[in-house]
């Protein structure tokens, strides 16, 4: 069997492409197969038939067993085309049996066997539609009825019978369905059912009674069905067993009554504890500003040893217990969310300055270096709430003072990159005790204490650093904290960075002229500590002169006997071996006072005036020291500007009305006779003879009588109180030509602060009332109120 094609039909031709020349010029009947097709069907013969079946055989060995053989194959077409054709193949032979050729007829099937495929693949679809359909029925509890209106009976799916509890198949007629429904339930569902000529689908929700007594709430949806004509045929709907739904909704309601309940309970508790905590600060407070303003009048005055170690007691913890009142109020404040943060420009350094200025007693009682540093990179201003930043500070350069008996405290902010954008980041660094490894998770939990033995060395409430915690997290932003025992501890946080422009700057920075001409000269700094070298060195090297650093009064000396030159030497007072005095003594041996000036650099306790002065010390200065307090000193001193020595203010005695360019007519609106002497006292030593009224009528009365520049006015007192006698005071004399009122009250809520600011106050102290903050008060005051002054005489 040669394979070769003898006759080749005009339908062949027809259905494959190829002329019958082409056919008979030798082309083989296996070339008009899928060869994979042809190969696979030869390799099954041969298996079934135990010897070799290939090519055309593959076609032919059937036949030749069995007479013919019919059986679809592919066909391919002249262009490539693919053909499924249903093929026979019969045997030819002549008269004696011989086997003399092969016919092979042919039908094109391939639009057949696609229409064949489609529909498998639709029933497919169907039977997996049917099954989701099924399956979402199950799930969701979803029944489908009809009735038909020709009476033909009620038509249930197997889930309808399943909600109802029936048995699937069971008969069931209309008035056996309604029967299921809750008694209360039936004239509404009989009405439903009437309205069977509405096109529009009515839906609504029962309570089904099945056939097990179980009550059931279901969703019903009923529509209409019309035949081509319109006529309506059939109503059908669905039925949803919603039970579980239902009963989760009026849980969840309930939840909600009980939880709104629980809410307002819990409001009224929170109100009923802020007044109580307004309530305890205001009582407690008004003792507390006796105690503390009492102590701090005695401290002033002329005391012995003896008589001011015992001030020195009283007026320490009456400022330990308003730290305690403070971090109560400050953390009850923010459990409750009752804290707002502002969002205002804050000037950094002034913020830095005012927390070291406000520290740098107790770290100078304790002879450590307190020092600050603010990057370069860091904006002079940004936007944030300024108590609280400076709060965060307060606490955390206190703590390091607290814990840190030798050695020094170095706060520096600086900018570092975060996921959001640029953070400040803020570090305290001290050489303290330090804390334990296992103890740093307690660091930042309130009421907590790294060492709660009851013989603990440092007190506290354990408050302070979960106050900061809140705080920062308020600001978005993270605080943690690195350490070790024995090792020191570095506490930071880090806080958005938003630039803002800066405010009304409070220093006396002399800037302009005065930096171009210190441009290039040569500054000899003389520091043990080297954090205070390197930052005095970055101030100098900030300013276009040449430092030059050392740490001892030895190798000070060494440089300017050797022929150094220097424009001015900054000494810090407390070295060992040779103290700053000392080393300016040796000084003065080899440079006058005008070929090498001096500046001291000092702690608060550490100023001698007479060394000073005998030395020649052009200035003497507080550490920390401020970055313009510092600039202009070194200005003025190389400049000439000024010619004698300087020192710090005394820190005790008459202080007259110095600050003050006049004096001023103040009115003291207070109804507790102690705290008028605390605030008469305050005013005299700063050289003011106050008018006092016991309450807020008799401030009324007295501002009818006379003119007053400023008014510090009680909030809490008997007969009117400061808040009705200020809409009182502004209602008889507008707010450009009244006196400038400042609130003095014991309640420690910000709602407090507006709401005296709100009644047409310019300020607010909280008492305790500190000379510090009443001074700087009077100060704000005194600026407004030259004007009208003025005007008066």
């Amino acid at each position: 069997m040669t394979g070769a094609i003898t006759y080749f039909s005009r339908g062949a031709e027809r259905l494959l492409g190829y002329s019958p020349q082409e056919i008979m010029a030798g082309l083989e009947i296996s070339a008009l197969h899928d060869p994979a097709e042809l190969s696979a069907r030869g390799d099954a013969l041969t298996k079934e038939l135990g010897h070799p079946v290939e090519g055309a055989g593959s076609l032919t060995e059937v036949p030749e067993l069995s007479g013919n053989e019919r059986r679809e194959w592919t066909y391919l077409r002249r262009n490539g085309d693919r053909l499924t054709v249903d093929l026979t193949v019969t045997v030819l032979q002549d008269t004696d049996g011989t086997v003399t050729g092969y016919l092979s007829t042919a039908v094109d099937i391939t639009e057949r066997k696609e229409m064949e495929r489609e529909l498998r693949a639709t029933l497919r679809a169907r039977r997996k539609s049917q099954a989701l359909l099924e399956s979402a029925s199950r799930i969701a509890r979803l029944g489908y009825w009809e009735l038909p209106l020709d009476g033909s009976g009620l038509v249930w799916s197997d889930m309808m019978y399943s909600i109802h509890e029936l048995p699937v198949g069971t008969p069931v007629s209309p008035a056996q369905a309604l029967e299921f429904y809750h008694p209360e339930d039936r004239a509404a569902i009989a009405e439903y059912a009437a309205a069977s000529g509405e096109d529009t689908p009515q839906e609504f929700e029962a309570r089904l009674i099945t056939a097990t007594g179980r009550q059931i709430w279901v969703h019903c949806r009923k529509e209409t069905v019309r035949d081509e004509s319109g006529t309506v045929i059939a109503m059908q709907g669905i039925l949803q067993d919603i039970d579980e739904r239902r009963r989760a909704s009026e849980l969840l309601k309930e939840q909600n009554r009980q939880l709104e309940a629980a809410k307002a309970l819990a409001e009224t508790h929170a109100r009923a504890k802020t007044e109580f905590l307004a309530n305890m600060s205001h009582e407690i407070r008004t003792p507390l500003n006796a105690i503390i303003g009492m102590s701090e009048l005695l401290m002033d005055g002329q005391l012995d040893a003896r008589g001011r170690e015992f001030v020195d007691t009283i007026h320490t913890s009456g400022d330990v217990l308003l730290s305690l009142i403070n971090d109560i109020l400050d953390f009850s404040k923010i459990e409750s969310g009752q804290l707002d943060m502002e969002r205002i420009p804050v000037r950094l350094r002034d913020c830095v300055e005012s927390v070291l200025d406000l520290l740098a007693g107790q770290a100078a009682r304790k002879k450590l270096d307190l020092m600050y540093w603010i990057d370069s990179s860091v904006p002079e201003a940004i936007v944030s709430d300024p108590t609280r930043l400076r709060q965060v500070l307060v606490n955390l350069v206190s703590n390091a003072v607290k814990f840190t008996d030798k050695g020094e405290i170095f706060l520096k902010l600086s900018v570092r990159p975060g996921e959001n954008g640029l953070m400040l980041h803020a570090a305290v660094r001290d050489s303290g005790i330090g804390i334990p490894a296992g103890r740093m998770d307690r660091l930042f939990s309130a009421f907590s204490q790294v060492d709660a033995s009851t013989t603990r060395r440092f007190g506290g409430t354990g408050l302070g650093l979960a106050i900061c915690r809140r705080l920062i997290e308020n600001m978005a932003g993270r605080i943690w904290a690195e350490s070790g025992e024995g090792k020191g501890s570095v506490f930071q946080f880090e806080i958005p960075l938003q630039p803002a422009h800066a405010p009304a700057f409070s220093g006396t920075l002399e800037a302009g002229t005065g930096i171009r001409s210190l441009k290039g000269l040569n500054i000899l700094i003389v520091d043990d500590n080297a954090t205070n070298r390197w930052i005095l060195e970055m101030q100098i090297n900030s300013w276009s002169m040449r430092p030059t650093p050392v740490e001892g009064g030895g190798e000070a000396l060494g440089l300017i006997t050797s022929g150094g030159k220097f424009d001015l030497a900054i000494i810090d007072v407390m070295m060992p071996e040779m103290d700053g005095y000392k080393l300016a003594a040796e000084i003065r041996r080899h440079r006058s006072e005008k070929e090498l000036p001096i500046l001291m650099l000092t702690s608060l306790d550490g100023v001698n005036r007479d060394d000073a002065r005998q030395l020649g010390i052009s200035a003497v200065l507080s550490k920390p020291v401020k970055n313009s307090l510092l600039f202009n000193a070194v200005s003025r001193i190389l400049t000439a500007a000024a010619t004698t020595p300087e020192s710090a203010p005394a820190a005790s005695g008459m202080e007259g009305n110095s600050g003050f360019p006049r004096p001023l007519r103040i009115l003291v609106a207070e109804d507790n006779p102690v705290n008028q002497r605390v605030v008469t006292l305050h005013l005299q030593r700063m050289g003011f003879e106050p008018v006092v009224a016991g309450n807020g009528l008799e401030a009324l009365h007295a501002v009818r009588e006379r003119k007053f520049d400023v008014i510090l006015m009680d909030i809490q007192m008997p007969v009117m109180d400061g808040i009705e006698s200020v809409r009182e005071i502004r209602r008889i004399l507008p707010l450009e030509a009244g006196p400038w009122i400042i609130a003095m009250t014991a309640n420690a809520f910000e709602s407090d602060r507006e709401a005296c600011l709100t009644a047409g106050m310019n300020d607010y102290l909280s008492k305790p009332l500190r000379a510090d903050n009443l001074k700087r008060a009077l100060q704000l005051a005194c600026g407004r109120s030259s004007r009208m002054y003025a005007e008066a005489q």
